[in-house]
């Protein structure tokens, strides 16, 4: 508190007892800062990071093409795939690229 208004706030504060003598902001509500439906499957985990990441990367002046395999990469050391979900993913990743490349463009 700021001792300039101590005598100030004091004077126009009653005394409260019960919930209403609780802090406002401690009975304020909170969120969460992620969503509470986070991915359950390893592919969906995989998608989200590797796109956060990607474009973060291309934030930051990185091209499409030199970071796209670096960060799908990186990304499999943290969530590995099998073969198969590795495949369906790759294409899927590579087509939205190209389209997250072309919306940036024009």
């Amino acid at each position: 508190m700021n001792k300039f208004q101590e005598h100030f706030i004091a004077a126009k504060t009653r005394p409260v007892q019960g919930a209403d003598a609780m802090n406002a902001i401690a009975t304020l509500r909170t969120f969460p800062l992620f969503s509470p439906h986070l991915p359950l499957d390893r592919k969906e985990q995989f998608r989200m990071k590797f796109q956060r990441c990607l474009r973060a990367c291309v934030r930051r002046g990185f091209s499409l093409e030199e970071s796209f395999g670096m960060i799908w990469e990186e990304t499999w050391e943290e969530i590995a795939l099998s073969d198969a979900e590795q495949c369906e993913l790759y294409e899927e990743l590579i087509e939205w690229a190209k389209k997250e490349a072309f919306s940036r463009a024009y």
